[in-house]
């Protein structure tokens, strides 16, 4: 007969080991920026950093003006094309629309320019606005903000968001009226 072995206990394992710890990472507000589509309150906080009613009152009114002046065009157009062209009567009333579609046509550019230029200058009211807001929020952070924030990031995200209020948000007014 072969002896049998003594029993055997199972060795005790070793408590895990936890995971390496890895340095805190700091995170930017620039990571965690959300994205999609522009609130109204920022369309309204970019008409109210204009600061001048007047000039916001005539970029508005000279929108109206401008769809105003071209549906007008578009009814002396509609107007001429329902004549006949058959008698002289015809013939006359097709000067008389030409006409007017030229005076129609000269009114609609000249409310065109307008808007274009107020658009342009609340445009730029705003935009000095806002950069010089941003410029003193980057100036007074806390140092910690420049550590966790590369500087390059700080630089791209201070162009994008200029670029974003020099062009996005006056295009958007346009689509929104």
């Amino acid at each position: 007969t072969t002896p049998t072995p003594p029993p055997t206990t199972p060795l005790p394992t070793p408590p895990p080991t936890p995971p390496p710890t890895l340095p805190a990472k700091l995170t930017s507000t620039d990571d965690i920026m959300s994205t999609g589509a522009i609130p109204l309150s920022t369309y309204i906080s970019y008409l109210k950093s204009v600061r001048k009613p007047a000039l916001i009152v005539g970029m508005l009114a000279s929108y109206l003006l401008v769809n105003a002046a071209q549906f007008f065009q578009q009814y002396i157009v509609a107007k001429w094309t329902a004549i006949g062209r058959t008698d002289a009567m015809a013939m006359a009333l097709s000067t008389k629309y030409l006409h007017s579609l030229i005076k129609a046509a000269f009114v609609v550019s000249t409310f065109l320019w307008i808007r274009t230029y107020l658009l342009m200058r609340v445009g730029v009211r705003a935009s000095r606005y806002w950069h010089n807001q941003m410029l003193r929020s980057v100036i007074r952070a806390p140092i910690s903000f420049f550590d966790a924030t590369p500087s390059g990031q700080l630089t791209s995200r201070f162009g994008k968001e200029l670029d974003t209020i020099d062009r996005a948000l006056p295009d958007g007014v346009g689509s929104v009226l």
